[in-house]
């Protein structure tokens, strides 16, 4: 999980554990506790793109705001602890429910590679005009591979970002899933991997030249 997701569980966990010790005199701190979650899941949004497996949490955060507004108009505090436990203890089963899917399907932080390059990617297509393309009912077209290169970089580019894993319009995504039968969206959060590759990153010079190695993938992988 995200720093932001991490803090956003502690806030709910800080709001449902305080609520075994509620007083009317705390009642009100702890009562921003969910608001502050829930503008720190804002903010995760606007910075990272909200993710659909922090949807039951954000509703979970929504619903226990509008119990927090509701309770604030009754001054009295339920004093039988069997309740207050049961409550309690129900809370904790719901947000553990929301949270199967952050750390089911994580986005996941990619291991580093080693050696003295760094690492640039380039992607192009490649066309056979002596082939038919079988995949397409245009009887004039012909076959197209897409193709990506890695390669020894000279440096990281500054200011650039590493590429993502996987394209950000989310192509790759939905049709893994409509391919894995779930829906448009079940992978789509691999879209958000960043990789240790810079797009378009400037040649080593290290070297005069490199080895080639081609690796063709099987039938549902990505590109050569």
């Amino acid at each position: 999980m995200r720093f932001t997701e991490i803090c956003i569980v502690l806030l709910v966990l800080i709001r449902m554990i305080a609520h075994l010790f509620e007083t009317n005199r705390a009642r009100r701190w702890k009562q921003t506790l969910p608001v502050l979650a829930l503008a720190l899941s804002l903010i995760n949004f606007m910075i990272n793109r909200h993710r659909w497996q922090m949807v039951p949490i954000t509703i979970f955060l929504i619903g226990m705001i509008i119990l927090d507004l509701i309770h604030r108009k009754h001054t009295t505090i339920i004093r039988n602890k069997v309740i207050r436990k049961v409550s309690v203890a129900f809370s904790f089963l719901l947000l553990f429910l929301t949270l199967i899917f952050p750390l089911l399907l994580p986005v996941p932080d990619l291991p580093e590679p080693g050696g003295p390059y760094g690492v640039g990617r380039t992607s192009f297509r490649m066309t056979d005009p002596t082939r038919e393309e079988i995949f397409t009912a245009d009887p004039d077209d012909v076959r197209t591979l897409l193709v990506t290169a890695w390669y020894p970089a000279a440096e990281q580019p500054r200011g650039e970002k590493p590429a993502t894993y996987w394209d950000q319009d989310g192509f790759t995504g939905k049709a893994y899933s409509l391919s894995a039968e779930m829906g448009t969206f079940w992978y789509s959060h691999l879209s958000d991997v960043r990789t240790n590759s810079y797009t378009n990153a400037p040649v080593s010079t290290m070297e005069e030249s490199y080895p080639v190695v081609i690796y063709s993938h099987s039938f549902v992988g990505l590109n050569t």
